[in-house]
């Protein structure tokens, strides 16, 4: 199922990119930026000259660099393909029906942007996946605050190693890229109300309680593809189903948002994130403790464990 899920993935990322051949995607500035180091250049100066947005991701995202070997087009439906096929692997061996994910909206975002999302999901339950949470530090550090694993950490650690010794210097650009990005790259908590979303840490006994609080107090660009992790919150069939319905009316609600800057645009679709995704995830979290517990303990079937 989960190769299945892949390869179909893959093959709808190919044919969405057809019709908007003109899309960039994140994907896209690291595969540049792998091949711009290959040549010896500073990738992150040679994103900042190519692309309009600045290359955000630290150069533990270099693991991407055997992908930068293959044409681009290959490169991207196997980036998404294998992190589609790693998420339905292991949302699956939870429980079946958390594969309605992939009817999301938001998941669908992912795919067509080419995102890390799918790829942080998967490391979240999967420990020996653990190094992708240093390609992407600020949704990592919330995803191994709530559910920590020694095999992750030593992955990641050694990601983190391997990348220095590959380029000693790259955290002072990347340091400079961030800081003079700041409007567009802030926690949560500092957009308009999102101090709301601490009180998850009334759960903070549970993974998805201490993942939502962790989520809102990372920097990161507050997109749709970065709601992804919000599934991990779900407990049963109707709240996957109801994430998966309300990733399409932030679409549907939001304004059109033209060509506005970066930052610009994050600012207008916060309040429309924060109220149908945001909002709901704490909801779900916050639920009746009897539930929870009797969840926790595993004995429903129609429920999800978090381990």
């Amino acid at each position: 199922m989960a190769v299945a899920i892949g390869m179909a993935c893959a093959i709808y990322s190919v044919v969405l990119l057809r019709r908007s051949p003109e899309w960039v995607s994140d994907f896209d500035q690291l595969w540049v930026a792998a091949r711009t180091w290959r040549a010896g250049q500073d990738p992150y100066a040679a994103i900042a000259a190519q692309f309009p947005y600045p290359l955000f991701y630290p150069f533990t995202a270099v693991f991407v660099l055997p992908f930068s070997l293959m044409p681009l087009a290959v490169a991207r439906s196997l980036f998404v393909g294998l992190g589609a096929g790693l998420l339905a692997y292991a949302v699956s061996g939870r429980a079946w029906w958390m594969l309605w994910l992939f009817l999301g909206n938001n998941v669908r975002n992912a795919l067509l942007t080419a995102q890390w999302s799918t790829w942080l999901t998967a490391a979240a339950l999967l420990p020996w996946l653990g190094f992708v949470l240093a390609a992407k530090p600020s949704l990592g550090l919330a995803i191994f605050g709530s559910r920590p694993s020694r095999l992750g950490t030593g992955l990641a650690a050694a990601l983190v190693v391997l990348s220095l010794v590959l380029w000693f210097g790259w955290p002072f650009p990347w340091w400079t890229v961030i800081h003079t990005s700041a409007e567009s790259y802030r926690a949560p908590i500092t957009r308009p109300f999102g101090w709301i979303l601490l009180l998850a840490l009334l759960r903070w006994r549970q993974p998805g309680g201490r993942l939502l609080a962790f989520i809102a107090c990372v920097p990161q660009t507050s997109a749709l593809y970065e709601t992804v992790e919000l599934y991990l919150v779900c407990r049963t069939r109707a709240e996957v189903a109801t994430l998966a319905l309300l990733s399409y009316a932030v679409q549907l609600l939001e304004p059109e948002l033209g060509n506005l800057p970066l930052a610009d645009r994050i600012t207008q679709q916060w309040p429309w994130l924060f109220g149908l995704m945001y909002i709901p995830a704490l909801i779900i979290v916050l639920g009746p403790l009897r539930q929870r517990n009797a969840t926790g303990a595993g004995s429903p079937p129609h429920a999800l464990r978090e381990g």
